[in-house]
């Protein structure tokens, strides 16, 4: 997702912005990692059921790594 720009200034940074503004709430980051989950699997041609790849523990352990990965960019950024 990171590595994608297009997606990442559409879809990523906004769903980190608004994360940092309210960071007990993970949902614009679920629905991200969803999106991006969906354009995939269209973009790469993968008919295998999304939830099949992942699960919701899959999106939330994911979830949880962009978190803190960012934090930790954040820190390193002071």
């Amino acid at each position: 997702m990171r590595n994608d720009p297009m997606f990442y200034r559409k879809n990523f940074f906004p769903a980190i912005e608004r994360y940092k503004e309210d960071t007990k709430d993970t949902a614009p980051l679920e629905n991200m990692v969803k999106r991006g989950l969906g354009e995939y699997c269209n973009k790469f041609k993968i008919e295998n059921p999304k939830e099949e790849l992942m699960g919701e523990g899959d999106i939330i352990d994911l979830v949880r790594t962009i978190i803190a990965d960012e934090m930790e960019d954040q820190d390193e950024n002071k």
